[in-house]
């Protein structure tokens, strides 16, 4: 009946890592639709309420706001035709009450890809674990300093114009997300090799795997 349906769908909801949650607005988040129309937390910003909630984690995906869910294939194929999956997501918490604006989320934790940095002078290589899909490379850096001195990889500009954050992708390119235009004509003008990409701009596309990176010599 209804109620074996009900603890049906919880049960599966507990497994996928689903958790609900009720926020003051505004929440302080900056959501971003992935190829596969998945809408995911890329940054939670400091000082806001999503912060002081402790709840919300990078990389989580906004699967219900409300009663309404944003699943790619709970949004009506004409809907998706006039607005995309992020502009949904944004349109339903902007509906939500303001004290009272609940959204569930899906967890990232236990899935992301493993990032390797090669060391910089000898230094042991580091490690980011958990990568989840969406977030660039920066954001996991920046949450911890001792990185770039353990690999030499800076990052000086606002996004992708500077190059000092280029490094040379060893393994698991097809795991991060494609270069746009802007990067392709900053690793060009710092005469970077082909195999270069930029952290401030690079995150991973898939939920597992592993990928080995090392700071890019440049030619300019």
């Amino acid at each position: 009946g209804a109620g074996a349906a009900r603890r049906a769908r919880a049960r599966a909801a507990a497994e996928a890592g689903d958790v609900k949650m009720t926020l003051e607005k505004p929440l302080g988040l900056v959501l971003e639709q992935l190829t596969d129309g998945r809408v995911v937390v890329s940054e939670v910003q400091q000082n806001s309420n999503a912060a002081a909630s402790g709840m919300v984690r990078l990389g989580d995906q906004i699967v219900a706001v409300g009663e309404q869910s944003v699943e790619a294939d709970a949004v009506p194929p004409e809907a998706v035709e006039r607005a995309t999956y992020l502009d949904w997501t944004l349109q339903f918490i902007s509906q939500q009450p303001p004290k009272d604006c609940r959204i569930t989320v899906r967890r990232a934790d236990g899935v992301g890809v493993t990032m390797w940095i090669e060391g910089a002078a000898g230094a042991d290589d580091v490690q980011i674990q958990g990568m989840a899909p969406g977030v660039d490379v920066r954001t996991y850096m920046e949450a911890q300093p001792s990185l770039a001195e353990h690999t030499g990889v800076t990052f000086m500009c606002g996004r992708a114009s500077c190059g000092t954050c280029a490094c040379d992708v060893l393994e698991g390119e097809e795991l991060l997300s494609v270069a746009d235009d802007g990067e392709e004509d900053t690793l060009f003008s710092i005469g970077a090799g082909p195999d270069a990409r930029l952290m401030c701009n690079l995150s991973a596309v898939a939920t597992s795997g592993t990928v080995r990176v090392r700071k890019a010599e440049r030619s300019k």
